[in-house]
């Protein structure tokens, strides 16, 4: 029989000053296995935020999938939306997350900073966060058509893996050339 690992409260990342949607991974839960075992699932949640704005959920099972813990927020600032999460783990213990946020924003309307971080963790309940790139202006990815016209888009292209003692992100950001708006981008992380 299926496991319910948890409800998925997602309200999707807007730009605070205009509202303009962006395509995320609201939608879009991301899974691990990691080191005795241990399963993990992050996704994009307003859970802790009231239902304002989306954060990063986490959920582990040390049982195989058979029970999950209650989610956990994955990144430490709430009062900006969270979104796109990648997920690995590592045969030490360290969890990865990527994530985008908007915590650079300005109130300029004409603008969207916007950075990508890494959290880690050693027991999937408390996270430290690393700056990994930004900010960069998503107000200059593309439009996408769906599943929001007019929303900004990115790609779907992204994800983590863990190597040893790295994780390993590959991610779009925005690159400020109107005639290639957009890159894919990769970096090596030390997990701790």
């Amino acid at each position: 029989e299926p496991t319910k690992v948890s409800d998925i409260r997602s309200v999707g990342a807007t730009d605070p000053d205009t509202g303009t949607p962006t395509r995320d991974g609201a939608t879009i839960p991301h899974f691990a296995v990691g080191a005795r075992g241990y399963l993990y699932a992050a996704w994009q949640d307003s859970r802790f935020t009231a239902g304002a704005r989306d954060a990063i959920a986490l959920s582990r099972s040390t049982d195989g999938g058979l029970t999950w813990s209650d989610p956990v927020p994955v990144n430490h600032d709430l009062s900006v939306p969270a979104f796109s999460p990648a997920l690995a783990a590592g045969t030490d213990g360290t969890v990865g997350v990527t994530y985008y946020d908007f915590r650079s924003n300005t109130p300029d309307p004409t603008t969207l900073p916007t950075d990508y971080w890494l959290a880690t963790s050693r027991n999937a309940t408390s996270w430290s966060d690393r700056h990994v790139a930004g900010p960069f202006d998503l107000a200059t990815a593309p439009r996408a058509d769906r599943p929001v016209a007019g929303s900004r888009y990115l790609g779907d292209h992204h994800g983590l893996v863990a190597a040893g003692p790295f994780f390993i992100p590959l991610f779009p950001a925005t690159t400020g050339n109107p005639t290639n708006p957009t890159d894919i981008f990769t970096a090596h992380l030390a997990a701790g």
